[in-house]
């Protein structure tokens, strides 16, 4: 069902966020697709903070604060005064958590505005002082908002919080670019395959907690048939470029443009997401690959969304968190990815879950019936 924008069309939205487009992620990309759908409210103003010395393109429907980070939180005056000045000024109010100045600073502020939460996650690496700090802040925002929305029921059944006397709402996440995955999977429909070798694509931060350390151990002792590209940046690169310098079966690839993502995903059988911990709470690359017609493998994570998003023996298969046995044997036995998840029924999945068509109603009809 399209939701009309005659309730919409007459709201004045402020939507909070720590980062935005162009900066990546989950988050960001919900943030991002939400202003996208914007047209169908009177105005929409986004504020986010500004990384230092990052370069961004001017919007009209952005304001960007230069911010440091405290605490891997950033933070900026400018940014808490604007909400605490303007927050009377909107009809509805959508904040992005985690985010503790922003949150802190709406609670302060006085305003009749409409406060949805968007709970992407608890926050799960502070100290003691600092979370409990953060807790007394969650109780109060979640009592002054009016509706809570989380991706996944995951999100809602295994955080810290209690969310059973607040409305809430299951919104599963969408991606930016589906007309560029629709390419992609097209040209993958057609594609035919040189040789037997089994090509697999990890994207994503090179951080702990998506187990690369794991996922490479397990790439030194399988077959020579299957082979790892993995994409992306962070804390772990060094690491990686020197305990994969004597592996011909794994590439690192860093900074790569949009278009030679595509050319990855094209080019490969499965993506593989073996992350390890609940700092993994949805893995929006998963719907990245379903869009593409690609399976998964993915952990199956005590009191995270992933194992909700990728269904297992459906859109392809779970393993065992930090298993190098499980990683392996499901890797093994996705060996014939087409035969077992055919590029149209992965496909098929994406849009009956995760389409952008689904979420814009889904979302629009949560703002409309508060």
């Amino acid at each position: 069902m399209t939701i009309s924008s005659q309730k919409t069309g007459q709201k004045k939205i402020l939507q909070i966020n720590k980062y935005l487009y162009p900066d990546r992620g989950g988050i960001e990309n919900v943030s991002e697709q939400l202003s996208r759908i914007s047209k169908n409210w009177k105005k929409f103003t986004n504020i986010c903070f500004a990384k230092s010395g990052s370069k961004y393109l001017k919007r009209k429907d952005i304001l960007r604060f230069d911010s440091f980070e405290l605490f891997s939180q950033p933070i900026s005056l400018k940014y808490f005064f604007y909400i605490l000045k303007n927050a009377k000024n909107y009809d509805q109010i959508i904040l992005h958590y985690p985010n503790v100045v922003g949150a802190f600073a709406l609670l302060l502020a006085k305003t009749n505005a409409k406060i949805y939460l968007y709970w992407h996650s608890d926050i799960v690496k502070q100290n003691i002082l600092l979370k409990m700090i953060a807790n007394a802040i969650e109780r109060l925002l979640i009592k002054k908002s009016c509706k809570v929305i989380f991706a996944t029921s995951a999100h809602k059944k295994y955080s810290n919080q209690n969310f059973d006397s607040i409305d809430t709402s299951i919104v599963p996440f969408t991606i930016l670019n589906e007309d560029i995955a629709t390419a992609t999977y097209n040209k993958r429909l057609t594609r035919v395959k040189a040789n037997e070798t089994v090509e697999m694509l990890f994207i994503g931060r090179l951080v702990e907690y998506k187990g690369l350390r794991v996922l490479i151990d397990v790439m030194q002792n399988i077959s020579s048939k299957y082979r790892l590209s993995i994409v992306g940046n962070g804390p772990l690169s060094s690491y990686i470029r020197k305990k994969i310098e004597n592996m011909e079966n794994v590439s690192l690839h860093k900074n790569i443009s949009d278009e030679e993502l595509e050319i990855y995903f094209t080019e490969s059988d499965l993506l593989v997401l073996p992350s390890i911990n609940k700092s993994e709470m949805f893995g929006i690359v998963q719907i990245e690959s379903f869009a593409r017609g690609l399976p998964v493998i993915s952990s199956n994570i005590t009191g995270s969304g992933v194992g909700l998003v990728n269904k297992n023996e459906v859109s392809g298969l779970h393993c065992t968190p930090n298993d190098h046995a499980s990683l392996e044997n499901c890797i093994n036995s996705i060996d014939n990815a087409h035969e077992k998840f055919p590029i149209t029924s992965i496909r098929k999945y994406y849009e009956e879950n995760f389409s952008t068509k689904k979420y814009n109603d889904s979302i629009l009809e949560v703002f409309n019936d508060s």
